[in-house]
């Protein structure tokens, strides 16, 4: 998707990768930035800055992941954004009451990118597993990643403990292969 995303003529590619980061670029200002207003227009800018240097990213040139890339372009947007209208006072880390030191923010994003990455991967695809298995399948998948052991999932559901592994390892099998095709798929080597 990155590749064919950075042909400036290809629409399809580069609205499949809008599609595609849009919700993600959204989810992080939401969970990391407090805006009082503004957001809208942060994510458009976002996705300007990386319309103009896409073309210009290279993964084994830079030596970067596209989601670090992705994590700075994001917060320097915001960083220039605020300081442009003039509202330091009115963004902070949500999960800091500090003011915001341009060095803490740096470090902290790659982190906070890559932690929001998985989340967001791992949400795409427990959507598309929730099309691909009906049934008890989900249910068991999804107790098992709240914690539940296998007893206690067989005892609520009323299932044997055997028919809870099967269900576990299937959608677990299933839900790897989706995330190697959906990681292959929008971020293959440059």
């Amino acid at each position: 998707m990155i590749v064919r995303a950075k042909n400036p003529d290809d629409h399809d590619a580069w609205q499949e990768f809008v599609s595609f980061y849009e919700p993600f670029i959204k989810m992080v200002l939401s969970r990391h930035w407090r805006l009082h207003h503004g957001h809208d227009d942060l994510v458009q800018l976002i996705l300007i800055r990386l319309w103009k240097n896409l073309i210009q990213f290279d993964e084994k040139r830079d030596n970067v992941k596209f989601r670090s890339w992705l994590g700075s372009v994001i917060r320097n947007e915001a960083l220039n954004y605020v300081k442009s209208q003039k509202k330091w006072a009115s963004i902070k880390l949500l999960d800091s009451d500090i003011p915001i030191e341009y060095e803490k923010v740096e470090s902290e994003t790659e982190e906070m990118i890559e932690k929001e990455w998985q989340a967001f991967l791992c949400e795409k695809i427990m959507d598309h597993m929730n099309v691909l298995f009906t049934g008890r399948a989900m249910e068991v998948f999804t107790m098992t990643i709240e914690g539940e052991d296998a007893e206690t999932i067989a005892e609520k559901l009323d299932l044997k403990v055997e028919t809870v592994y099967k269900l576990r390892s299937r959608v677990k099998a299933k839900f790897k292969r989706e995330l190697k095709e959906l990681k292959d798929k929008i971020e293959p080597h440059l």
